[in-house]
């Protein structure tokens, strides 16, 4: 009956153990961060002036534009994710060719 138990709690913490370990990315646009509400953009960036390129910090939210369309995303990624296209993360925007560029915040450097 000890051995019994024993095994079944080998098998608990076991299945339970591999939960704990952190992903990495997963290519869709979650490891870029996640779209946010209204009012949380610390900048915003306007498509329709011909931006090719947008850079931008870990930790930081913009409000991206392209006329009526609008998209405010917190951009929380994993490192040595460095660069996504608009497109992929704000499909709604129509902004092919727009890439963002993701730097380090050092605030989250140990």
């Amino acid at each position: 009956m000890k051995s019994i138990k024993l095994t079944a709690a080998a098998l608990l913490i076991a299945t339970t153990a591999g939960s704990a370990f952190a992903q990495g990315p997963q290519g869709n646009p979650a490891d870029y961060g996640n779209a946010v509400t209204a009012g949380a953009a610390t900048r915003k960036v306007d498509l329709q002036s011909g931006v090719h390129s947008v850079n931008v910090t870990n930790g930081e939210t913009i409000e991206f534009s392209n006329g009526s369309d609008s998209v405010i995303w917190h951009f929380d990624t994993f490192p040595g994710q460095t660069g996504v296209d608009l497109q992929s993360i704000a499909p709604q925007l129509n902004a092919q060719g727009v890439r963002v560029y993701v730097q380090d915040n050092p605030l989250y450097q140990g």
